[in-house]
């Protein structure tokens, strides 16, 4: 079965890891996720 995955920058390992392409980011959220928020709570 294929695995779905993304590269990230890892600060605390300092290198780059693979990570599930599911798992949730650390930062500021995109324009994209603000406009779906804004929509949903209507």
């Amino acid at each position: 079965m294929n695995k779905i995955y993304r590269v990230i920058w890892s600060k605390a390992q300092n290198t780059w890891v693979a990570v599930s392409e599911i798992a949730k980011s650390q930062g500021k959220k995109s324009f994209k996720d603000d406009k779906w928020q804004s929509w949903y709570r209507r």
